[in-house]
């Protein structure tokens, strides 16, 4: 006998809205403003099967309120946003009705910003689509997730309003209570469909807008792509409030822009601006850049000057990834890092060997902490000759009753003739931790 799963979905149309589906208790979900249905019941029939779920979908979806979607987003991505109107969109866009300036108003004083009010509705109203600035607009959704925890942001180069409204929630504001992870990168170029270019350069992620971002308490881990570091130390020095402001951050990601000059007391500054680390990524590029009247070669950070930086987190990193971007020619194999062995908790270490020992592979394990678990090696930049006194020294750490090594990699094998065959040769002990 046919029942009503066999009705045509048409028919379910003129049905569902005289059934009575009790409210068994209230949730962020219910949001009918009409009473008639309790959205989670209407999401559990759904699942019944592909009929049900055709039937219900425009019930579960057209009753959703922004309060009740705000509060329940925990990732947040944001593609660009900085710049003019595409050149998709098309002119004579709507300014926005007494109503949604009303609501553009409320938020602007939920995020703390009021005294920027007159200027947003300004701009928001401006009845050009070119000169219309929609930059407000995505500084206030950022504070109107009162749940968001991992942010995916290509930040402007200027934001005036992102750095208002970060400022005000590092400031003990309502806002971004739940923010844990932001991934920040520069905004992406963009050209009419019409441009033709061979190479499109990538600008760099400046801290100028989302300084306060690295101060808000609930922030755990952060990751800065093609960042340029110039000026960071005497940026930080202004708008630390003479040391009030605590960086609370334990997962650090830095990779810096390939122009970024790198100098050794903005990065110093960047390093040790988290009190304690657990968690350290940073890569960045050595090159030989012209400064001064008389125009003489200055060069960025040095290997050492990082592992001094370093000395600061000694007592809490647990993994260390260094990425020195270098060419093989241009290696000063006189600078590198100093013995680890104070770095009493680092479990896991990916270096490039050079960086930790410069050409003189004897001493390495005087130099490893004994704590490791985990150590990458690049063996890039080494050279042949040397390959059988790093093999042989590697051998004789794990070897060593102090060593917890678990896991070796060794990569960058590209400059060697038959690297395997010597490996092959040396202590099937470190053949297995391999």
């Amino acid at each position: 006998m046919p029942g009503f799963l066999d009705l045509p979905v048409e028919l379910w149309d003129q049905i569902l809205p005289h059934a009575d589906l009790p409210r068994t208790r209230a949730s962020k979900f219910d949001s009918d403003p009409y009473e008639r249905f309790d959205l989670r019941q209407l999401s559990y029939l759904s699942r019944v099967n592909r009929k049900w779920y055709q039937a219900l979908l425009p019930y579960l979806y057209i009753t959703w309120s922004y309060n009740d979607l705000a509060g329940i987003v925990e990732t947040l991505n944001l593609g660009n946003w900085g710049y003019s109107r595409p050149y998709y969109m098309p002119d004579g866009l709507p300014t926005p009705t007494e109503y949604e300036l009303g609501l553009i108003s409320k938020a602007i004083r939920h995020a703390g910003i009021e005294h920027l009010e007159h200027e947003i509705i300004a701009k928001l109203s401006s009845p050009s689509a070119d000169t219309r600035d929609h930059r407000p607009l995505m500084a206030l959704l950022l504070a109107g997730l009162p749940n968001v925890s991992t942010l995916h942001a290509h930040v402007p180069e200027s934001d005036p309003y992102l750095q208002a409204v970060l400022l005000a929630a590092s400031n003990n504001h309502s806002t971004l209570k739940s923010l844990k992870e932001p991934y920040l990168l520069a905004e992406v170029p963009i050209f009419e469909n019409r441009s033709r270019v061979a190479y499109v350069y990538q600008p760099a992620l400046r801290l100028s807008n989302v300084w306060p971002a690295l101060y808000l308490s609930s922030l755990r881990s952060v990751y800065l792509h093609d960042l340029d570091t110039e000026g960071l130390a005497s940026f930080f020095e202004m708008q630390n409030d003479n040391g009030t402001r605590i960086y609370h951050v334990q997962h650090f990601y830095v990779a810096t822009h390939d122009d970024s000059k790198c100098l050794p007391e903005d990065v110093h500054a960047l390093l040790t601006l988290p009190k304690a680390l657990v968690t350290l990524s940073f890569s960045w590029l050595n090159y030989k850049f012209k400064s001064g009247p008389r125009r003489r070669f200055t060069r960025k950070i040095s290997n050492h000057q990082i592992w001094s930086a370093l000395q600061q987190h000694a007592d809490s990193l647990e993994t260390l990834d260094l990425v020195h971007r270098i060419n093989k020619s241009h290696h000063f194999t006189k600078d590198h890092f100093d013995s680890l062995i104070s770095f009493v908790r680092l479990k896991t270490l990916s270096i490039q060997a050079q960086v930790l020992l410069g050409d003189d592979f004897s001493y390495l394990t005087t130099c490893l902490a004994p704590s490791l678990h985990s150590l990458a090696l690049d063996l890039d930049a080494v050279r042949e000759e040397d390959l059988s006194t790093l093999l042989s020294q590697l051998e004789e750490y794990v070897g060593s009753d102090a060593s917890s090594l678990k896991t070796l990699r060794l990569h960058g094998f590209r400059y060697f003739s038959d690297p395997y065959q010597r490996i092959t040769d040396i202590d099937p002990k470190l053949l297995t931790t391999c």
